[in-house]
């Protein structure tokens, strides 16, 4: 199997943020949107974009 290098692209935005994983080329292998809660802590933010992430 040959490993190749992702990177994961975070789109933070006022009602919704975007993530997804991108090869070297740029290709998008995988890709979602959550909703992003202005009133709660960032910390909710990034406990939902890690879980989506895995």
């Amino acid at each position: 199997m040959t490993k190749k290098a992702v990177v994961l692209g975070i789109d933070i935005g006022g009602t919704t943020s975007s993530f997804g994983f991108v090869e070297q080329d740029g290709t998008c292998f995988a890709e979602t949107t959550i909703p992003t809660r202005p009133r709660e802590p960032a910390e909710h933010l990034v406990t939902s974009l890690c879980k989506r992430a895995r």
